[in-house]
């Protein structure tokens, strides 16, 4: 398992493969999902009230996936503005009628140390649709040399973080999800992982140079404050890592997972948190991110041998 989505009408949930896709209308009687092949690897996805969009790769380049019911998927490829080698999407964000995916495309030996005769080549990218079928270019991401990282819709359009330089992170602004800027006097020491607005504010996790994790929170991409509720402080401890923070009803959650255990965490304000109680055998399990339908939580979970499902959870108010 990889990503779940609900709107009012259905949930869906992805994985990699042909046949690892699912769609549901009540949460607890699934379908198999159409639309996806054997190289297929659906990583992101967000539901509107007119179905679903999802990211991913397949055959090593940047992908999306759309469906009106979740139940039938229609592949389409995100055009690429040079001739890369592979490629792939980390960000994926829905918000003023437009949808925009964040990602990167590379040419030459970017592994094992590089290559002096063919030396990796990489630049990031952005792309934008209406529809989730057509999609096109951004224009001003810049050449992030880490790539970007991070995306989250807001009040005033899309923000994107990546690195600047090595081991410094920086931000780009978008009101429409077509042309990019970069944000100035934003930068951070460490990556910005899991960028998520809420209520006029920014969350995310800083992962510094030497490991460790923290949870941030600012409301101008300049001003970042350390969140430091008792599950935060125990987080930088442990060097667990937040999977996802997921806006919802009533406040915002978040999955946090280290080496041995994962746990879900809710806020009404992004200050105080709780943990939500979990059977120890559900700790043990991979969470991969979450979202709400009709009422209750559905987690995306992998178990050890890698097979996935999705877990239906009573939400108890933040």
């Amino acid at each position: 398992m990889s990503a779940v989505a609900a709107n009012d009408a259905a949930i869906v949930a992805l994985g990699s493969g042909a046949g690892a896709q699912w769609s549901s209308t009540n949460g607890t009687e699934w379908a198999t999902s159409s639309g996806f092949g054997a190289a297929d690897s659906p990583q992101l996805a967000v539901a509107r009230p007119t179905g679903f969009v999802a990211v991913g790769t397949s055959g090593g380049f940047p992908v999306a996936w759309a469906s009106s019911n979740g139940r039938a998927w229609h592949r389409h490829v995100p055009p690429l503005d040079w001739k890369a080698q592979s490629g792939g999407v980390f960000g994926l964000a829905v918000g003023r009628g437009v949808i925009v995916a964040i990602g990167w495309s590379e040419a030459g030996v970017c592994t094992e140390g590089g290559s002096a005769t063919n030396p990796c080549r990489s630049r990031s990218e952005a792309w934008w649709s209406s529809d989730g079928a057509s999609w096109h270019l951004a224009e001003g991401l810049g050449m992030l040399p880490g790539g970007v990282e991070g995306l989250t819709a807001t009040d005033e359009g899309f923000v994107a973080s990546g690195f600047a330089s090595v081991g410094r992170s920086a931000f780009r602004h978008s009101a429409d999800g077509r042309r990019w800027s970069r944000v100035a006097g934003a930068t951070l020491r460490g990556a910005v992982l899991d960028l998520t607005y809420f209520e006029g504010r920014y969350v995310a996790t800083l992962n510094s140079r030497s490991g460790a994790n923290t949870v941030i929170e600012t409301s101008n991409l300049t001003a970042w404050t350390t969140i430091t509720s008792t599950p935060f402080r125990d987080i930088a401890i442990s060097l667990a890592l937040v999977t996802s923070f997921v806006p919802v009803a009533g406040g915002v959650d978040a999955v946090v997972c280290s080496e041995t255990a994962c746990d879900i965490l809710q806020s009404s304000d992004r200050h105080a948190w709780s943990v939500l109680s979990l059977d120890p055998l559900i700790r043990m399990l991979n969470l991969l991110g979450l979202t709400e339908f009709h009422g209750r939580l559905e987690v995306a979970a992998n178990d050890s041998s890698g097979t996935g499902g999705v877990l239906s959870l009573e939400s108890s108010a933040p």
